[in-house]
């Protein structure tokens, strides 16, 4: 790996899906009919965590500047 180059350690993936019922109240309960009240939608979330490291190598007789 060379100096200043990124490298990738470790991660993780989560992955979150909710599921949502909505319609006109008392009607969407009925049974049978409810369906015709009512829709159903998914959604569905995905974030990753990426764990990086990026080496800076220093020379024993150089002092680095600041930034």
């Amino acid at each position: 790996m060379a100096d200043g180059e990124a490298a990738v350690i470790g991660g993780l993936t989560v992955t979150e899906t909710n599921r949502f019922r909505s319609g006109i109240p008392v009607l969407m309960n009925l049974p049978f009919v409810g369906r015709l009240f009512s829709q159903n939608s998914k959604n569905e979330t995905k974030r990753d965590l990426l764990i990086l490291v990026t080496p800076h190598i220093l020379d024993d007789g150089v002092i680095p500047p600041s930034r």
